[in-house]
C-alpha cells in the first residue's frame, strides 16, 4: 500500500496506514468517505464541495492532500 504524504512547514512524513478497505480509484473512496466509512485521503479539489455542504469534515487541514 502507498503512504500518505504530508508536509508542513517545509517537512514532509509518510505515513502508512492500515484498514478493512482497499480502492483502486478515488471515486470509489469519495463514495466510501460520504457514507461514512471512516478517514480518507483525497485531493481537495475533489471534496470541497462536500465540505462546503457539510457532507464531509475536514481534518489535518495545514497538512490537506493538495
Amino acid at each position: 500500500m502507498y503512504a500518505w504524504e504530508f508536509a508542513k512547514d517545509g517537512e514532509s512524513m509518510n505515513v502508512r496506514v492500515t484498514g478493512q478497505f482497499t480502492f483502486n480509484g478515488v471515486y470509489p473512496l469519495l463514495d466510501a468517505a460520504l457514507d461514512g466509512f471512516g478517514l480518507s485521503y483525497i485531493p481537495h479539489d475533489l471534496v470541497a464541495e462536500h465540505i462546503e455542504a457539510g457532507r464531509l469534515i475536514q481534518v489535518l487541514e495545514a497538512s490537506r492532500y493538495r
